[in-house]
């Protein structure tokens, strides 16, 4: 989260991505991770911790959002 809040998208990705990877049913993680890979323009990324993220939190309050943004990833 420190890193998010300094602009550095990339590296803040990075390291959601592997707190992802370390607890992969930690949808929060995944979530965090497509925010920050989105962020940083890197959009492949941000779909796949997305929809990681919507597979484990199907009730998530952020379901929409998510949806919403991996319908601009495909525009």
């Amino acid at each position: 989260m420190a890193v998010a809040k300094q602009d550095d998208h990339g590296r803040a990705a990075d390291a959601f991505a592997r707190a992802a990877e370390l607890k992969s049913d930690f949808a929060y993680a995944h979530y965090y991770a497509g925010l920050e890979y989105h962020r940083a323009k890197q959009m492949g990324k941000a779909g796949d911790h997305f929809r990681a993220f919507l597979e484990l939190a199907p009730n998530a309050p952020e379901r929409g959002a998510v949806t919403s943004l991996m319908r601009s990833l495909r525009g």
